[in-house]
């Protein structure tokens, strides 16, 4: 019996001890770690005219801000023609979808099967065959409607699209792709860009849409499209021209040339190559809608077609088709149809892209402008069927189409839509947007998602790593990456300026995901303006590096690389004065090596390396180099690099990719980022910053007028006078002559206000002479073509706004800059004074500034009508400013190692609870027998 109460106790307190710990883990500290939320899916099958197509997209089921972050799963295309193509043939429409269905339920987990919404469109082809044949169309959609109920998915019906939704879920799909509505930013969430939106450009086989926002009053409401995505509300105007699609527009132009030669028999026809004949079925013409002439008595008979190759009168022909006469509203675009004028960018896609791709690759010309695109179809017109043939050998049967379809889209663009030299260039010609087809599918099925459920991301109690959850089963959960930070100081001429930036510790490819914390502009002047002033430059830099103590954790400070880079004023003072550079240098050195942080020196950079830290940046902010992708990680998007424009103080930078051969290697850098290299031309040129071009300037008007004592300065606004002293003007190595006998005495000035005199002095101090390479930028140094897109920032940004806002022109091309520059240079300096009170202290310099900023872009760059309109002007981008410091920070974490991520230990909320239940119950029940069991012995 003594044995058996012993043997009771034991159990027991194990069972006490047991549970004990099993409580004691199971309220340890824990967190609510959220789970990957679940897919959820789309069917969208894209019936158009000459074919159908099948999108299956996916989305986290959790949502943001009400609409799917929808991403292109996979895409099939039926075999055969559209379903339209089936009318009177019982069952082909159905059966032609079969394959592609059974791929959607191989691909689709079948978990989520009847979960998933499955939509067919049909689009113009179908609207057509509406019009003709009604009851065949019922018939069609009816069949493949039964068809589609008969897998497991939710069928959301078959239907036939309105040509405003086509248009409107077509811009819906560009402006989701090129991230206008919500983006991941590099602080780590989703987040809105407020960007503006695109607008969108489809041109398919039985109509053509346009589609944009507009500020202009929409006159027409069945022009107006009202959508909400992302929790913010859009107005959009949008039009179809049904029989304006590419298959619709050769079958009107064939009944055209018919009626005009007076034959149903032969004709010529000016857009077919010259070369080439064909013969075909007369009905093939009228068998349409489009086509509202009475059909031939013979419609079996042949119809004769010789090509012949005529750019004019194919032209001509083709705008045969266009009515420009007729407009009951402010403005139209043809046929009577009210269109506002198009502004902003556009996307074009689907049939633009292909004629667009083929107008280049068959004449080698690239097509930015009216007059490019004019050459080009031309060029393609005028050539003969067996020339078109060697060289464009992939195109076979659509061969004889090209010429008729580029003189339309022409028109339509240039004459129908309104699209001129300014706003052609704004046009992008894409068949995809990363790796998803652009089209109305994929905006369909972001409003549809707007409109489903989202459901609850799974919650799991997490604990860390080094806690054992005894034998629970438990999964391993990523928790996120901690954060390293760093600090730049960019000691510029003028000023110096902090940035704090951070990114994750995992890093991304090798380079850090950076993005900037916050940033403190130092009080007072640059470094370089303390030479000689003991102590100054250090004392200047305290504020903000006390901010940075504050705002970084204290447990990176250690690991917190610290870096001070002096730019162009610096480098004019080392030329000048080496041995005060020098002490400037070792005074910020000694104080920045005080802070905790991981100092990483202080030097000056050379101008090699403050264009090439300067074109990261650029690229970076524009994600260029890495994006967040839709499938939830980053992702290298593989776009043409942007060329960056930095004009400060002392000197100017450019710097971009080449194809072409960069002839001094002193103008090469090689760079490795995000696990891919570069290879970039960079010019840096000293002297030619904002500051040191004034004061060349004026001892260039001292040489010129032959005077020490008193000038007219033609850039300075007429009624403004000043004197300053002669060695403000000659304390810079920037000027080379000797200084003046007496450096202390005045120099009057006085403005005279005049852009052409101004233009002339500003012109002389560039040297456009003397060139050792093929080509040269000016003072002998060798450019390669400036190609691509640009960005200008720093002193480019601030004048090019300004010359903007004082001259109420917006600078879309050389010509707009000259006219914008030659207004500011003639205004009084009363009339600026009025205008712009808060800009006093550099009214008088502005004009030099835009003269400055127009001969170095137009003269020196080689700027020019075709390139002018690709230079952006901006002084920050998704918040950071735009500068070399983050260029040099991405780099510098390029050479920082990683951390590992930190990973917790997760059990699902439920299984957390049941395992509580179940030890708390053992623990009761220990309880229990030990006080049993000491009842009995007592």
């Amino acid at each position: 019996m003594a044995k058996q109460q012993q043997c009771q106790i034991i159990t027991a307190t194990a069972a006490l001890f047991l549970a004990v710990i099993g409580i004691l883990l199971l309220v340890v500290p824990t967190e609510d770690v959220k789970g990957p939320p679940e897919f959820m899916y789309g069917i969208v099958l894209d019936a158009g005219s000459s074919h159908t197509a099948m999108f299956i997209y996916k989305w986290p089921a959790d949502k943001q801000n009400g609409t799917g972050i929808v991403s292109q799963h996979s895409e099939c295309h039926a075999e055969g023609g559209g379903i339209s193509s089936y009318a009177g043939n019982k069952g082909g429409a159905a059966s032609s979808l079969q394959k592609c269905l059974e791929k959607a339920m191989k691909e689709i987990p079948q978990s989520r099967h009847k979960l998933t919404p499955l939509y067919l469109g049909a689009t113009a082809g179908m609207r057509l065959l509406n019009i003709s044949k009604p009851k065949e169309s019922d018939e069609v959609l009816k069949e493949v409607a039964d068809k589609l109920k008969t897998y497991p998915f939710n069928f959301r019906g078959a239907t036939i699209l309105s040509g405003q939704e086509e248009g409107a879920y077509g811009w819906v799909t560009v402006n989701y792709l090129l991230e206008n509505y919500i983006k991941y930013g590099f602080v780590g969430q989703w987040l809105s860009p407020g960007k503006d939106t695109v607008g969108a450009l489809d041109f398919g086989g039985a109509s053509t849409q346009i589609t944009f926002e507009t500020k202009q009053t929409v006159e027409n409401n069945d022009n107006l499209m009202k959508l909400r995505l992302y929790g913010r509300d859009y107005q959009i105007y949008t039009q179809s021209f049904l029989c304006f699609g590419r298959d619709q527009v050769l079958l009107r132009l064939l009944a055209h040339l018919m009626k005009t030669q007076g034959s149903e028999r032969s004709i010529v026809h000016p857009c077919y190559p010259a070369g080439y004949s064909d013969s075909i079925k007369l009905s093939g013409v009228f068998d349409t809608p489009c086509n509202k002439r009475q059909a031939p008595n013979k419609p079996e008979d042949d119809l004769q077609i010789k090509g012949t190759g005529n750019y004019d009168q194919c032209l001509g022909n083709v705008s045969g088709l266009f009515s420009f006469d007729s407009c009951s509203y402010s403005r139209c675009s043809f046929d009577g149809v009210f269109q506002p004028n198009v502004t902003g960018n556009f996307m074009a896609f689907s049939a633009f892209f292909y004629t667009h791709s083929f107008l280049e690759e068959a004449t080698g010309i690239s097509i930015t402008s009216p007059d490019h695109l004019e050459d080009a179809a031309r060029v393609v017109c005028n050539m003969s069927f067996q020339e078109m043939s060697s060289k464009v050998k992939q195109e076979g049967s659509r061969l004889k189409d090209y010429c008729a379809v580029s003189a339309f889209v022409q028109v339509l663009l240039v004459n129908g839509y309104g699209f001129d030299y300014f706003s052609f260039p704004h046009i992008s010609f894409q068949k995809k947007a990363g790796d998803t087809s652009v089209g109305w599918s994929l905006g369909y099925m972001l409003s549809l998602s707007n409109l489903l459920p989202a459901e609850n991301v799974l919650l799991r109690k997490s604990l860390r790593s080094s806690i054992l959850l005894l034998v629970i089963n438990t999964e391993d959960v990523k928790g996120p990456a901690q954060l390293m930070y760093g600090i730049v100081l960019d000691a510029g001429s003028s000023h110096t300026s902090m940035f704090i930036y951070k990114w994750p510790a995992d890093k991304q490819n090798g380079t850090g995901i950076v993005s900037q914390h916050s940033e403190c502009h130092v009080k007072g002047g640059g470094i370089s303006s303390y030479a000689g002033t003991k102590g100054g430059a250090a004392h200047s830099l305290e504020e903000c590096m006390e901010k940075a103590k504050q705002e970084i954790p204290t447990s990176r400070h250690k690991l917190t690389p610290l870096y001070l880079g002096a730019t162009g004023g610096m480098r004019l003072l080392n030329i000048s004065k080496p041995k005060e550079s020098d002490e400037v240098l070792k005074e910020v050195a000694d104080k920045l090596k005080t802070y905790p942080f991981n100092f990483k020196g202080a030097t000056v950079l050379s101008g090699k390396e403050e264009g090439a830290y300067g074109w990261v940046t650029v690229n970076y902010l524009l994600e260029k180099f890495i994006k967040y992708g839709f499938v939830g990680q980053w992702l290298s998007p593989g776009k043409d690099t942007a060329g960056a424009l930095d004009l400060g103080g002392a000197s100017t930078q450019i710097t971009f990719e080449t194809a072409q051969r960069v002839e001094n290697e002193d103008n090469l850098m090689k760079l490795r980022l995000y696990g891919r290299d570069y290879q970039i031309y960079t010019q840096s040129f000293l002297c030619f910053g904002r500051q040191q071009v004034l004061l060349r300037l004026l001892a260039h008007l001292m040489k010129t007028q032959g005077s020490e004592h008193s000038i007219v300065h033609p850039c300075y606004p007429a009624g403004y006078s000043d004197s300053i002293k002669l060695s403000g003007v000659f304390d810079t190595p920037c000027n080379k002559r000797q200084a003046p006998n007496k450096p202390e005495d005045d120099l009057q000035i006085k403005g005279t206000g005049n852009y052409d005199q101004c233009l002339g002095n500003i012109s002389r101090l560039f040297s456009f002479g003397s060139c050792s390479y093929s080509r040269c930028s000016f003072d002998g140094v060798f450019q390669p073509n400036v190609t691509g897109n640009f960005m200008a920032f720093s002193a480019f940004f601030y004048t090019h706004s300004f010359i903007q806002k004082a001259a109420g022109i917006t600078i879309r091309s050389p010509a707009d800059l000259e006219d914008a520059v030659r207004v500011v240079c003639n205004m009084s300096f009363q009339e600026m004074q009025s205008k712009f009170p808060d800009e006093e202290d550099h009214l008088r310099d502005y004009c030099a500034d835009s003269i400055l900023l127009q001969v170095l872009l137009i003269n020196g760059y080689g700027f020019n009508d075709i390139s002018f309109p690709h230079v952006s002007f901006q002084e920050k981008a998704e918040d950071n400013s735009v500068g070399w410091s983050l260029g040099y920070m991405l780099t510098l974490s390029n050479m920082l190692p990683a951390e590992n991520v930190f990973v917790r230990k997760t059990l699902r909320t439920d299984a957390w609870r049941a395992a509580v239940f179940l030890f708390s119950v053992l623990l009761i029940a220990s309880v229990f027998f030990l006080v049993r069991n000491y009842k009995k012995c007592h």
